[in-house]
């Protein structure tokens, strides 16, 4: 398993050095003596957030030790979040305009402005946008089209995040599961689970897209049949 100098887990984090080996010594990050994985990263990332949102370390220790920050480590699953471009980076690279990305972004549901920055992936995004529009989908329609898709999308990964806490997390905790073993066993589990809700989606929206262009096509026969 990788593990990261105290340098590097602490710019991960977001905190100074300081700041995260005085956590690692007050026991709210028990998995840091194994060193810095990241796993210990991802529970400090949790720390940092809860330390600005006024909690007290000693609360903080006690929900990890009860294992109620476990879901938390799952976050090591997906991609960064931090963002290397901007919308003008974006527009360089796609031929958008910054104003038409803004849009886009704004429709999904997405931070626009000055709270927006863009990954690689969201970049690819953008160049999948930029080839529908060139293939003449109108914009007008589209735009209604992607605040469907994030709204559609956004509802689904909130039921996802709350069934499996439902399901998987709290059992652990009644079972007394301990804190680090409860985070490896659930991020194994989403490791598994994870790559397979994507090709789900894909059937089931070709399924439901079959079904209404048939419901479309009968529909347009038989208004032809009442003229």
């Amino acid at each position: 398993m990788e593990t990261l100098s105290l340098s590097q887990a602490a710019e991960r984090a977001g905190v100074t050095a300081g700041t995260l080996r005085r956590w690692s010594e007050q026991g709210v990050i028990p998995n840091a003596n194994g060193g810095w994985t990241p796993a210990a990263v991802a529970t400090a990332r949790i720390v940092a957030r809860l330390r600005d949102r006024g909690h007290s370390l000693a609360s903080i220790r006690h929900a990890a030790e009860n294992g109620r920050l476990a879901f938390g480590y799952i976050e090591d699953l997906f991609p960064s979040e931090d963002g290397e471009y901007t919308f003008e980076d974006a527009a360089r690279e796609t031929g958008l305009e910054p104003a038409l990305i803004e849009r886009v972004w704004q429709s999904i549901g997405f931070p626009s402005g000055d709270q927006a920055s863009l990954t690689e992936d969201d970049l690819q995004l953008l160049r999948y946008v930029a080839a529908v529009l060139a293939a003449g989908f109108p914009l007008v329609a589209f735009l209604q089209l992607v605040r469907v898709y994030g709204q559609a999308l956004a509802q689904m990964a909130d039921a996802e995040v709350r069934l499996f806490h439902l399901y998987v997390h709290e059992p652990l905790m009644r079972d007394g599961v301990g804190g680090l073993e409860m985070a490896e066993e659930m991020e194994g589990l989403a490791r598994e689970l994870l790559p397979l809700s994507s090709p789900v989606m894909d059937h089931l929206h070709q399924r439901f897209l079959q079904h209404f262009v048939e419901q479309d096509v009968i529909g347009h026969m038989e208004a032809d049949l009442e003229d």
